[in-house]
């Protein structure tokens, strides 16, 4: 769960880093802090990760996300609170896994990406699983901001029935949770939720939280 704070190139290094203290150990039913740094110091992102059940909210459900009138913006005007996403059934980015495994250029690669895991087959690494919890889902209401320059704010993927597999179809849902508004930017927070493919209610057996940012200085309707 992860609130970014400085914006970073493709292939740029970072360092993750998590505070694990005594007092946490061990790591199931747990939540501790972490947060990505660059070589020089600089904070490109804060917030949670956790184990098991906590009662703690996660960095992003903590967060006051500051929502306004969807009227009062120019980009996400004809956005609603709780608005449906686009719904994709799919089966996660497999072969781009195998092949990031078999190139070693995961950040943190496990033989469960390409092989038997503990769940049966391979598991979705964090790169493909956001793939499938964010592709797409939010098509409809880009088309309708018209042109824009859009940066991720923040994420947090959470798994609930757990790990989403490589070699099984989901069935994507999302929904809107809130407008925001920046000096900067327009801000857009939704959720979706990926289930066995063909339900769209029950548990999910992960779901993800996302902010992103529509930045005023790249669209038309702020010339």
């Amino acid at each position: 769960s992860l609130y970014f704070m400085h914006a970073m190139a493709d292939s740029e290094p970072v360092e993750a880093q998590l505070e694990m203290g005594t007092a946490v150990l061990p790591t199931t039913n747990a939540q501790v802090t972490a947060r990505m740094l660059t070589p020089e110091g600089v904070t490109v992102a804060e917030g949670t990760a956790s184990g098991g059940v906590t009662t703690e909210p996660t960095a992003l459900h903590s967060r006051d996300r500051r929502g306004v009138d969807p009227s009062t913006l120019r980009m996400l005007r004809s956005v609603r609170i709780g608005q449906e996403l686009d719904t994709h059934t799919r089966r996660p980015w497999g072969s781009d896994q195998v092949r990031r495994h078999r190139a070693g250029i995961m950040t943190s690669p496990l033989d469960w990406y390409v092989g038997e895991s503990p769940w049966g087959g391979p598991i979705c690494s964090p790169l493909t699983a956001c793939r499938l919890l964010v592709a797409g889902m939010t098509d409809s209401i880009e088309r309708s901001c018209g042109e824009f320059v859009g940066m991720y704010g923040a994420i947090e993927v959470r798994n609930h029935r757990g790990p989403l597999m490589l070699d099984t179809e989901y069935t994507v849902t999302g929904r809107v949770l809130d407008v925001a508004d920046t000096p900067k930017t327009e801000v857009l927070w939704f959720t979706t939720e990926a289930r066995e493919a063909g339900n769209t209610t029950g548990e999910p057996v992960a779901s993800l939280t996302m902010m992103t940012r529509l930045l005023k200085g790249s669209s038309p309707l702020y010339a």
